[in-house]
């Protein structure tokens, strides 16, 4: 025999607010949903400034881009070129000016190495202040500046992927880069050709490489500031020692250093002790009495 239990007034009272409490509970965690990925869509678009258009060319194959006419050579007389990789937005960026003013006061040049998805009003407005230096020069660093952004690649993934960082530069900075420089140094068997393709004429990556492609030159650094195995910096007369043995090799030194070697630990100021090696570094590449200039400076066109 089937037994139904009836429920009475104050029985079907709380069943009811129990239920609505379940609902309520429920539709405000989707809209709590709905609500954090339409922030944090927006928030990585402003970042990477990534459109549709952009994110479609994963979808497809590319075309080449026609190169210019310029073409690079090692330099005749012996010249420095000073490289500070990892220049972007808020992380280390007070320090990026700060030791980019250093090496103009002391009449050096340098080459920026700008990691496209991190760039704001403030560095869009440094470089257009320098737009007409000729001891000034931005060159792209990867897209993302991930961990092995470059590697593991197919070709066309290549190509997309520094198609975006490529447009980022050309939209937001207004120039259209000459060197690549690949994140950590590490790419694949499809990046110097694909380089080559944008029109880059130069290429930064590994220690002590010379190599010409053709279409594109491959220019390694010849010294780090600092030292992979310490991960503390390099005395500034061995710096100094170390390009003056390339000089006389070769005629190119470069010298690879990030802002974060010179930062204090909140990464926003420069650590002062750290400064002045930098500082004594640049005096003793004056001994060297040699040019100086950025990769683009060494173009013929």
């Amino acid at each position: 025999m089937v037994v139904f239990h009836s429920f009475d007034k104050s029985e079907r009272f709380w069943m009811g607010n129990k239920m609505n409490e379940k609902i309520k509970n429920f539709l405000a965690g989707v809209i709590s949903l709905i609500i954090l990925a339409a922030i944090a869509t927006l928030y990585f678009s402003s970042i990477l400034d990534i459109d549709n258009t952009a994110v479609a060319y994963f979808n497809q194959p590319q075309q080449p881009i026609q190169n210019s006419s310029c073409y690079f050579q090692l330099p005749k007389d012996s010249t420095i070129i000073l490289r500070m990789d990892d220049v972007q937005e808020i992380f280390v960026e007070n320090v990026s000016y700060n030791i980019t003013k250093t090496i103009f006061d002391k009449n050096f040049s340098v080459t920026w190495g700008l990691i496209p998805s991190r760039i704001n009003k403030n560095i869009q407005n440094f470089v257009a202040e320098n737009e007409n230096n000729p001891n000034f020069e931005v060159a792209q660093h990867g897209t993302y500046h991930t961990v092995n952004e470059y590697q593991n690649l197919t070709e066309n993934e290549t190509y997309n992927l520094m198609k975006i960082g490529y447009d980022i530069i050309v939209k937001k900075i207004g120039i259209i880069p000459v060197t690549f420089i690949p994140p950590h140094n590490e790419f694949n068997n499809y990046t110097i050709s694909t380089a080559a393709k944008f029109g880059f004429k130069l290429f930064s990556g590994k220690e002590s490489v010379l190599k010409n492609y053709g279409d594109i030159f491959d220019l390694g650094y010849t010294v780090d500031v600092k030292s992979e195995k310490t991960k503390e910096l390099i005395p500034a007369e061995d710096v100094v020692q170390t390009c003056s043995k390339s000089l006389n090799l070769t005629n190119a030194c470069v010298i690879l250093f990030h802002p974060q070697d010179y930062s204090s630990s909140d990464f926003r100021n420069v650590d002062e002790k750290k400064y002045k090696i930098f500082a004594d570094m640049l005096d003793g590449l004056k001994q060297l009495q040699a040019k100086t200039s950025t990769f683009e400076g060494l173009l013929t066109c």
